[in-house]
């Protein structure tokens, strides 16, 4: 990768991998974006992204809830078509509950 500190870019990388059916190659790339950036709320919302199209539900939901209490635009959120497999799931209704809570 021409720019390995980019997290954006290695998010997207991670995502795109995932979607192209190819989750091992995902975990690198998001592995180094949430070691560069922990605390970002675009990097938590893209791994929350990646995790959920690779059908890893816990680690997909603890980055969304680390992305609604950092600030990310809840709405976004609700209407990214990535995170579907996610809303039936009682941890995600608790989650966006909280977040309603919080404004």
């Amino acid at each position: 990768m021409k720019y390995p500190r980019d997290t954006d870019a290695l998010g997207y990388l991670a995502l795109y991998e995932a979607k192209s059916g190819e989750p091992e190659k995902a975990q690198e790339p998001i592995s180094q974006a949430l070691a560069l950036a922990p605390k970002d709320v675009n990097v938590q919302s893209m791994a929350a992204e990646v995790y959920a199209v690779t059908g890893d539900q816990q680690k997909a939901l603890d980055c969304l809830k680390s992305a609604v209490q950092g600030g990310y635009p809840r709405f976004e959120l609700e209407h990214n078509p990535e995170l579907d497999g996610l809303r039936n799931d009682p941890r995600y209704r608790e989650i966006m509950a909280a977040a309603n809570k919080a404004r």
